[in-house]
């Protein structure tokens, strides 16, 4: 990924934040930008306690969203049949 070129040091993944029970270790920081759309409500409140249980006791999560109502979230499909969120 970018973010590992540019921080060689740092361990990055790109993943489901569905998974993230999955991750035995614990971070720094947590960085998970524009998925709230892409989430159901009761998936967002197992990611922010999964976020909690990953970081270390002075870690910081980041997690940036666009503000709206969540009924005009979802998925489009593109003329190739590939989707993607709104």
């Amino acid at each position: 990924t970018l973010a590992q070129k540019n921080n060689p040091t740092a361990v990055c993944k790109v993943m489901d934040t569905r998974h993230l029970h999955e991750i035995s270790e614990t971070y720094d920081g947590i960085l998970a930008g524009f998925v709230l759309p892409y989430l159901s409500e009761s998936d967002v409140r197992k990611f922010l306690v999964d976020s909690r249980n990953l970081l270390h006791a002075e870690g910081v999560l980041y997690f940036s969203f666009v503000e709206g109502n969540p009924d005009q979230s979802g998925f489009k499909c593109r003329a190739n049949g590939d989707e993607t969120g709104i």
